[in-house]
């Protein structure tokens, strides 16, 4: 069904929770190219009014850029292909803007991305980057929690207090 998938990794752990639902589409034989991008921020984005020598910048980024495509191959070894291409992807710049191009530009049929599902105050203050590809890239997004399903138990005390209550009175009528 999907034969291109883009899947964006971080470097982390946390991202690379994908990978197994990665490994299971081709192992189905659907999959015919994966991207694997890897995008950093350049050093102006992450300096915080600061000025830089360019000349620093650019080792920065350069050094940055290398240690992102040996990741990456180090990830693609890794990987069992089962006859799938592959393709990496070193993007520098704006993180969720220059994934958000790549996307687009990229014209995969899914995107399979990992979030953290950060609610409240973390959400206010670090972002969203699923919620931004959410909203800015048109193609199918598949997003994978680093935990795996979790399944969530709602509890109405009042309720089952009441249910208890009318259980025990239909017992005592009788």
């Amino acid at each position: 069904m999907f034969t291109t998938i883009m899947v964006p990794l971080d470097g982390t752990d946390f991202s690379e929770s994908a990978l197994p639902l990665l490994k299971k589409m081709i192992s189905e034989r659907s999959v015919k190219k994966v991207l694997l991008v890897r995008a950093v921020a350049s050093t102006p984005d992450m300096a915080v009014d600061t000025p830089l020598d360019p000349a620093i910048v650019a080792a920065a980024d350069a050094q940055n850029r290398t240690e992102a495509e040996r990741y990456l191959q180090r990830i693609a070894l890794q990987m069992p292909w089962n006859g799938a291409q592959y393709e990496t992807a070193v993007l520098v710049g704006q993180v969720p803007d220059v994934l958000i191009d790549y996307a687009t530009e990229s014209r995969a049929d899914l995107l399979v991305l990992s979030s953290h599902a950060r609610g409240g105050i973390s959400r206010l203050i670090r972002g969203s980057l699923a919620t931004r590809m959410l909203q800015s890239v048109d193609m199918p997004i598949l997003l994978v929690g680093a935990s795996g399903p979790r399944k969530r138990t709602l509890r109405f005390p009042h309720i089952e207090q009441v249910k208890r209550e009318e259980q025990s009175s239909s017992r005592h009528a009788a």
